[in-house]
């Protein structure tokens, strides 16, 4: 081995705990606030199975006495966290690793690397803490004197080869039983006894122990955190210990013996290097360091910690707020998709007990953007009905969607959500000259903010504020659903896809069951064959509120969330079909309908109760339907709003367009023999 080949080391890689990171904010908070003294911190690495020469720092760093624990060794260092960023990137780096090295001699004349050989494996973390992004921006420095330079005598070897396994274990026993404190460094004869560092060297007389003794017979012990191919980064302060009080070694060869552990608690992988000590130079300052770490590239660059998912309290609610659904997921539907939940945009039509019922549920399931169309105010029979309110939101006279929109922000920061506060234009409701422009403008807001979604629910409190909502759902080819209250009753329904967005598919039977395409499925409005009319007109006070029992809403408002879940899980999502019974004598037909991970998906469903049942219904979307057939779309599309003022000043206008004049007509007929039959009788 030529004696000129200098011996290398493995630098020391810093590994930081999130917890590090709390544990310096609420310090940064609460106790040093715009102070930017020095703090003593430590660090711990470890000897058995080491690898990569690591060193960690947790929440425990910042006590002032870290615990012993077996095969864990400390590190003593100085924290200096700025207070901008400005400072942290034109602090003068060189000055402070000078400094810091000049206390390594410091603690080395002194003694106290001896008392404490910890001192040893110092270290510097300059930081700065951005606490309202939650980065910490952090550089750790392990100083080590440029002067000191070792060169490799001969090639090293394992413990093994020189030592017998009796005197192993033996040594084994020994080094175990030494404190983590003082097994980080030591010294050891010929015969593997363990010296302590304290007692085989002193500062103030000069090595009087290591005298007694033949050198080439000492072994100079550290725990190493390396693999031991090449030694730790913490060697070359202990032979700068050496160097500053051991004379005698200047210029010699020594016995370095690095000590590893193996899962067995076997030290026999341990290796012996024989290095040898720069002569004495009496110039010798002491005044050039190294040591700054290298971040992830390789480069002598700072690091940064983006914390913000895990300490910003907002991220940290919206992360708990998934809990449930992530266990749901990992324990009993691993394929349940959640991302396409998160990105749906959900538009509520009205915020009263529907409205507020179907928000929660939507958050409950991880929907993140939900917003409201309303014009009411909060009045004081609200709150305790309609679960986003407040009596201080009825005493305000706030705006229904304002408030609720407010609410979810204050159940989850991170939700996005805003209140839209205008009249839906209806059929059957004249717009005057004075009105007009702001209809028209109102209009417009309403198309923009469909074409922005993904979901609409209709949750209104009369029927014809639901139509036009429904033609431009189907017309944009969005998820519809739609939510009606009776006393004891509720329905609860999908609309069909639009035809265009799909080619058709063809029905089909199975077990017993009639398949309706989701295309062909029905509007809230395909069952009727009148077009709605101004059902606000002379409405009596019973009359002009939705009377139902309490738990009515709350059960719809749920059932139409999980419908919505339900469809979102299904790949074809609303052009998923629906499937009614062909015969009610096939009772297990029921129990065959496709399902999705989260069960069927029906098309309708109509709850009671009062007989606490449910009917699952499926209709097809009617030809002459007044706001989804091809007639109205078509009118749509080719005369826009001219024709939607055409059905607000007069809601028979969409008989006329549909041919429903034909069904009225017929009904009459039908009336009228029938009137005909009971004056006869």
């Amino acid at each position: 081995m030529s004696e000129n080949k200098i011996f290398q080391y493995v630098e020391f890689k810093s590994v930081v705990a999130p917890d590090f990171w709390y544990k310096l904010a609420e310090n940064k908070l609460n106790v040093d606030k715009l102070e930017e003294n020095e703090k003593t911190i430590s660090g711990s690495y470890t000897n058995l199975n080491a690898k990569s020469c690591l060193i960690d720092f947790d929440c425990t760093s910042f006590n002032s006495k870290s615990s012993s624990i077996r095969n864990q060794f400390g590190a003593i260092g100085i924290l200096k966290n700025l207070n901008t960023i400005e400072s942290f990137k034109n602090c003068d780096k060189l000055a402070l690793l000078n400094k810091a090295g000049k206390q390594l001699i410091a603690n080395i004349l002194n003694g106290t690397c001896l008392e404490d050989p910890r001192e040893l494996a110092c270290f510097l973390l300059l930081s700065f803490a951005d606490l309202k992004k939650y980065n910490f921006y952090y550089w750790f420095a392990f100083p080590a004197s440029l002067d000191i330079i070792l060169y490799e005598a001969s090639s090293s070897q394992f413990l093994y080869d020189k030592f017998s396994d009796e005197e192993i274990n033996n040594f084994t026993l020994k080094y175990d039983a030494l404190d983590t404190k003082q097994s980080a460094f030591f010294v050891a004869n010929q015969f593997l006894d363990i010296i302590l560092l304290k007692d085989a060297i002193s500062h103030d007389k000069i090595e009087n122990n290591l005298l007694n003794f033949d050198i080439s017979t000492i072994y100079f012990c550290f725990s190493d955190p390396s693999e031991n191919k090449e030694c730790g980064w913490i060697l070359r302060n202990y032979v700068l210990l050496l160097y500053i009080l051991c004379p005698s070694l200047h210029g010699r060869t020594i016995n370095i013996l690095s000590v590893s552990q193996s899962e067995q608690n076997s030290l026999k992988a341990s290796r012996i290097f024989y290095v040898t000590i720069p002569k004495y130079d009496k110039d010798l300052k002491f005044e050039k360091w190294t040591g700054w770490e290298k971040n992830n590239n390789g480069k002598l660059l700072p690091r940064i910690a983006n914390m913000g998912d895990v300490m910003d309290p907002i991220k940290t609610a919206e992360h708990f707020a998934l809990l449930n659904l992530k266990l749901m997921k990992w324990r009993l539907l691993p394929n349940l998709n959640l991302d396409i939940i998160r990105t749906q945009k959900c538009l509520l039509f009205g915020a009263g007990t529907l409205g507020c019922g179907i928000a929660r549920s939507l958050m409950s399931w991880g929907f993140t953007n939900i917003s409201f169309i309303d014009s009411g105010h909060v009045s004081y029979s609200n709150p305790v009905r309609q679960s986003l309110f407040t009596y201080a939101d009825a005493s305000q006279n706030k705006f229904k969607s304002k408030a609720a929109s407010e609410r979810l922000l204050e159940i989850l920061p991170s939700v996005t959500s805003k209140g839209h506060v205008f009249q839906i234009p209806m059929p059957g409701h004249p717009v005057s000259d004075s009105s007009m422009q702001k209809t028209l403008e109102d209009v417009d807001t309403l198309v923009n903010l469909i074409k922005e979604s993904d979901v609409l629910f209709l949750v209104t409190d009369s029927r014809e504020s639901r139509w036009l909502p429904t033609i431009l759902g189907s017309y944009y080819g969005k998820i519809v659903i739609t939510v009606a209250l009776g006393f004891e009753s509720y329905l609860v329904m999908r609309h069909g896809a639009s035809k265009g967005n799909k080619v058709d598919e063809q029905d089909e039977e199975v077990s017993g069951l009639k398949c309706i395409p989701g295309h062909k499925l029905g509007c809230y409005f395909c069952n009727d064959i009148t077009s709605p009319g101004n059902s606000i007109r002379d409405r009596t006070l019973d009359q002009q509120c939705t009377v139902t029992r309490p738990a009515v809403s709350n059960i719809a408002a749920s059932i139409s969330v999980e419908l919505l879940v339900s469809l979102l899980q299904d790949e074809r999502k609303h052009f998923a079909p629906a499937y009614y019974q062909l015969s009610n004598k096939n009772n297990e037909a029921v129990q065959s309908i496709p399902e999705s991970i989260l069960g069927i998906i029906p098309h309708s469903i109509r709850g009671y109760l009062s007989t606490y049942s449910h009917i699952l219904p499926a209709t097809e979307r009617f030809n002459q339907c007044i706001a989804c057939s091809d007639f109205v779309l078509n009118e749509y599309k080719e005369h826009d709003k001219e024709f939607l003022l055409k059905v607000f000043n007069s809601a028979e206008y969409l008989e006329k367009i549909t041919n429903l004049e034909e069904f009225a007509n017929l009904d009459n007929d039908i009336l009228n023999e029938l009137d005909d039959d009971f004056d006869s009788s």
